[in-house]
């Protein structure tokens, strides 16, 4: 079982890659002016904001110091919240700031994702898997990081991110669920929540000139970081004080 969803996942990584190459398609990009400003998408400024407010609404709302695990969750809601505040800045003042405006954003995206890692790596019961995990994502993030600035394609950092929900949140949470995390299952399911809005990316879905696939892969985001956020609340309790080998060893 494991093994085909080690495959499945490897396909649905791979295919985004290849149709995120493969289609060129832009849909007209929404321009305004206000007060002689030349602004641009105010929808991705909506959206991008509308996932900002629930991650600092996760962030103050998960106790601080409950658990090694809960506290990575709190830093990932924290720098995925100001990620998207400059995000939805950075879409709105694209005349004037370019694609450099972006390289903040995409650099704490790919920081909010190595987080969600850490969090699950926080937990995985092979200590010597632990320290090979833990040096995976440092790598994995700051190669994509800098080849995602260095080549100004936001690509590489999509590739990062699905790495991060796909392997650790999706077939490592998978994984600690079978075991004894049940409420793990809450994570799974944010990443399948998530699934579409790579493939919405990647065939440049644009149902609407106010819906481009960017405000509607959002929407996906947001059911996935609410997901995330109630299997954290959940596991608020003592399943995550106890040590990783503890509960591995004596499950349910």
């Amino acid at each position: 079982m494991s093994s085909e969803i080690f495959t499945f996942l490897t396909f649905e990584l791979l295919s985004f890659h290849y149709i995120c190459i493969r289609n060129k398609k832009r849909m007209e990009i929404i321009q305004f002016e206000v007060f002689g400003l030349h602004l641009q998408e105010p929808m991705a400024l909506l959206t991008n904001w509308m996932i900002a407010g629930f991650s600092f609404f996760a962030y103050f709302n998960l106790k601080r110091n409950v658990s090694v695990f809960q506290n990575y969750w709190r830093n990932f809601y924290l720098i995925l919240g100001i990620s998207m505040l400059i995000g939805g800045l950075s879409h709105l003042f694209f005349h004037y700031t370019g694609i450099q405006g972006k390289f903040p954003s995409w650099s704490l995206g790919v920081l909010a994702a190595a987080f969600s890692s850490f969090a699950i790596i926080s937990i995985w019961p092979n200590e010597k898997q632990q320290k090979s995990l833990w040096i995976f994502v440092i790598a994995k993030s700051i190669i994509l990081l800098v080849v995602a600035i260095a080549s100004r394609n936001f690509l590489f950092v999509a590739i990062d991110n699905s790495l991060a929900y796909l392997f650790f949140c999706g077939y490592m949470g998978y994984k600690l669920f079978k075991k004894n995390y049940a409420d793990m299952k809450y994570i799974v399911i944010g990443v399948l929540v998530l699934s579409p809005s790579a493939f919405i990316f990647g065939l440049k879905l644009n149902l609407h000139r106010f819906l481009n696939k960017d405000d509607l892969s959002h929407f996906f985001i947001i059911g996935c970081i609410a997901f995330f956020y109630m299997g954290v609340k959940r596991m608020q309790t003592s399943e995550v004080k106890l040590t990783a080998n503890e509960i591995w060893k004596n499950p349910r």
